[in-house]
């Protein structure tokens, strides 16, 4: 229910990937993580808590995700099974929509960040951003004076996967989520360039990142609740993700 939710003043946040501005924004990334690369993205538990401050709800609720992949850019029985949560603030709308969000921030442990980029096959995603590149972003391939796609799998490929467990700076991981943005919103081409290059809106995105970690989204309580729910009624280690 994306088009009831969430509006133009929408904004959904992962940390280590960066800010998804409105409507057409957040609905880009969900379009993303229910793509084909992923055979599903289903919850299989969920906790939740609900706190009202003035005429805003705060939700704060924690998810145990069930993750296969396909076996395109990952190997076909590649599955992950993560403890993570999110907060979201929201006001009642008082009609069908029921509800407007606000703010939504999404809790992924780094454990799994690093884990799901670093399991996808060697090259797969310079192959996949210099092939979308090629064919969907004509001027930035140009820009970057690709003679074929050797040459930009090369310089693809030297990228490391992420910034540590950040995905919003020069690395790969960058690119692949860009790029599957960039299939349908030629806005998104300039963030898969090697060299920076501006947008349409002045940004420059997929060359620094900005370093976010969880601690600047969510309070300690939060954390803390994600943590203990998913150890305690999860069955999670510490690092909150294992295979499936």
């Amino acid at each position: 229910r994306y088009d009831d939710w969430f509006n133009d003043d929408s904004v959904l946040e992962l940390y280590a990937g960066g800010k998804y501005y409105g409507l057409d924004g957040i609905k880009e990334y969900a379009n993303f993580i229910y793509s084909d690369d992923f055979v599903a993205f289903e919850a299989l538990v969920l906790f939740s808590e609900i706190t009202k401050e003035s005429d805003k709800c705060n939700i704060t609720y924690a998810v145990k995700r069930r993750i296969p992949m396909t076996g395109e850019l990952f190997p076909a029985d590649t599955c992950y099974e993560v403890g993570a949560g999110a907060t979201a603030s929201f006001s009642i709308t008082g009609d069908s929509k029921f509800v407007a969000i606000d703010k939504m921030n999404s809790f992924f442990p780094e454990a799994f960040i690093t884990s799901l980029f670093g399991g996808s096959y060697d090259g797969a995603f310079a192959e996949r951003v210099c092939t979308i590149m090629e064919a969907s972003c004509p001027t930035v391939w140009a820009e970057n004076a690709y003679d074929n796609q050797t040459d930009c799998q090369a310089s693809i490929n030297v990228l490391p996967i992420t910034d540590g467990a950040f995905f919003d700076g020069r690395s790969q991981g960058c690119r692949w989520v860009h790029s599957a943005f960039a299939t349908t919103n030629e806005h998104h081409c300039e963030h898969i360039s090697t060299i920076p290059l501006e947008d349409v809106n002045g940004n420059i995105k997929c060359q620094s990142s900005a370093g976010n970690d969880a601690t600047s989204v969510f309070s300690a309580a939060e954390l803390n609740f994600f943590q203990e729910t998913a150890m305690n009624e999860f069955g999670f280690d510490e690092s909150l993700v294992s295979t499936c």
